[in-house]
């Protein structure tokens, strides 16, 4: 919520309106810029869930307020959108991937964990990743979405993986 500044020190022109934030649920900070939506942009009041089928895989490419740690009701940017028939309301697991292992003949180690020498090999196994959370898409484009996560029981990143949901 917000109001037209009153403040003596700020200048209004014919294209920028200073406001005083009264009450936000997000954080602000000054020189952050509000712009109108146009009406072809706005967003349906309700968003129904769509199941997506779980072939559809892809990776979250950022959080919009450029956060490391992704959690519970941030929006994230993916790359589906609508070349890969995504829609408003689509579902998707967030997936952490599994470690690499690599094993020697005298011990079984994480890739991460090895020495540089052993690093250069293939890596021998791959521990099943782990759906951490979901997300719904809620504003789609040709080639990226807009989600907002859902549930995540730990941080999710940048480059985590996503998969269909159905349900």
């Amino acid at each position: 919520m917000s109001e037209v500044s009153k403040s003596p020190n700020v200048d209004t022109t014919d294209q920028v309106t200073p406001l005083d934030f009264i009450k936000s649920s997000r954080e602000a900070r000054q020189g952050d810029l509000l712009l109108p939506i146009p009406e072809y942009e706005s967003l349906p009041a309700y968003f129904l869930p769509q199941p997506v089928a779980l072939e559809v895989q892809g990776q979250i490419l950022g959080a919009l307020n450029n956060a490391t740690a992704i959690g519970k009701w941030d929006v994230v940017v993916i790359n589906k959108g609508l070349r890969e028939n995504i829609q408003i309301g689509s579902m998707f697991s967030i997936l952490r991937s599994g470690p690499e292992m690599i094993v020697n003949k005298e011990k079984i180690e994480y890739k991460a964990d090895a020495s540089r020498f052993d690093k250069m090999g293939d890596t021998d196994i791959v521990i099943p990743a782990e759906r951490i959370g979901e997300l719904m898409v809620f504003k789609v484009y040709e080639k990226v979405s807009l989600g907002l996560v859902m549930r995540s029981s730990s941080p999710v990143g940048d480059n985590f993986k996503i998969q269909g949901l159905e349900f």
